[in-house]
C-alpha cells in the first residue's frame, strides 16, 4: 500500500469514528428521553387529587427539576420532594401553596409528592429543567388565563387572595358577591393590591351597600375606568391596573368599611395569568 492510500484510509477511518460519536451521542440522548420518558423537558403534566389519607405520590427514573402546580381545591396543599409520610411545617423540599393559589417551584429528587385534605384537587406540570425563581418580568411569554374559585372567608371577615406566590401574574377580572345581614350600616367596599404587607393600590366602590342586599362586584381592567351614572346598583364595578405585572405573592383584598359579624363574601372567581 502506497503512502497516499494510506492517508486516504486513514481519513476514511476517522470520519468512521465521528460518524459513531455522533451516532453515539444521538443513542445516548434517546436513551435518557426513554429513560425520563420527557417530551420538550416536560415529565409528566395532568390533573389529580389526593387519596383517602390525603396523599398523591408519582416517582420518576430521572431527577425533578421543577413542578408547576395550581390548586384547584377549597383547601391547602403541600408539595414535597422525594420523602414519603406525613407533610412537614416547612423545610427544604417543601413548598405550601394556599387554596386557589398556582406557583412553580424547584425541587431535587425522583419523586413529587402532594399532601393535604383528602378529595383536594389540582393541576400539575412536571419538568426536567429548574426555573428562575426572580421571574420573568420583561417577557411578553404568559401562562394562562387560569379561572380559579376559591372558599367563603369566614362571615364577618374580608377576603384576601394570593394566587400566584412564586410568579408575576396580572389580573383579568374577579367577581365576588357580599351580602348583608339585617343589621342597619352602610358599608363601604375597597379593593386593595399589597405586596409584603404594603398596600400599593386601592380603589373603593361608588356606592355603599345597605342592610340585607347582596351585591355582586365585578373587579376588572375594563377600558373606559369607572363609570357611576351607568352602574347597576346591585353590580358595581371596581378597575384595577391594565397590564400591569404584579409581583409575585401580591395579594388581592378587599377592605369593607362598617363590615358586620353576619356580612358574607362568596361566589369568588378569579380570572388572571401569569409568567414563566
Amino acid at each position: 500500500m502506497s503512502l497516499h492510500e494510506l492517508a486516504e484510509a486513514i481519513e476514511k477511518i476517522g470520519d468512521l469514528a465521528d460518524r459513531i460519536d455522533r451516532t453515539g451521542e444521538r443513542m445516548t440522548e434517546g436513551i435518557a428521553l426513554l429513560r425520563g420518558l420527557s417530551v420538550n423537558d416536560v415529565l409528566w403534566t395532568g390533573s389529580g387529587y389526593l387519596d383517602g389519607n390525603g396523599l398523591w405520590r408519582k416517582e420518576f427514573t430521572v431527577i425533578v427539576g421543577s413542578v408547576c402546580l395550581v390548586n384547584t381545591s377549597a383547601y391547602a396543599l403541600q408539595i414535597i420532594a422525594d420523602t414519603p409520610g406525613v407533610a412537614p411545617g416547612s423545610g427544604v423540599g417543601v413548598h405550601n401553596i394556599p387554596s386557589g393559589a398556582m406557583g412553580k417551584w424547584n425541587l431535587a429528587g425522583r419523586a413529587v409528592q402532594i399532601i393535604g385534605t383528602p378529595g383536594a384537587t389540582f393541576e400539575l406540570e412536571v419538568s426536567t429543567k429548574a426555573f428562575d425563581p426572580g421571574g420573568n418580568a420583561d417577557s411578553d411569554s404568559t401562562l394562562g388565563p387560569f379561572l380559579l374559585t376559591f372558599a367563603n372567608p369566614a362571615a364577618g371577615a374580608d377576603f384576601s387572595l394570593n394566587p400566584s406566590p412564586t410568579l408575576p401574574w396580572r389580573i383579568r377580572s374577579l367577581v365576588a358577591t357580599l351580602t348583608t345581614s339585617v343589621t342597619v350600616d352602610n358599608r363601604q367596599v375597597t379593593i386593595a393590591l399589597a405586596s409584603g404587607g404594603t398596600a400599593f393600590f386601592k380603589k373603593a366602590a361608588f356606592s355603599v351597600q345597605a342592610a340585607s342586599l347582596a351585591y355582586t362586584y365585578v373587579i376588572s381592567t375594563a377600558d373606559g375606568g369607572q363609570d357611576a351614572a351607568a352602574e347597576i346598583a346591585s353590580l358595581p364595578q371596581l378597575t384595577v391596573p391594565r397590564d400591569v405585572w404584579l409581583p409575585a405573592g401580591t395579594t388581592l383584598a378587599s377592605a369593607t368599611t362598617l363590615l358586620q359579624v353576619g356580612d358574607q363574601w362568596s361566589g369568588l372567581a378569579l380570572l388572571y395569568e401569569t409568567q414563566p
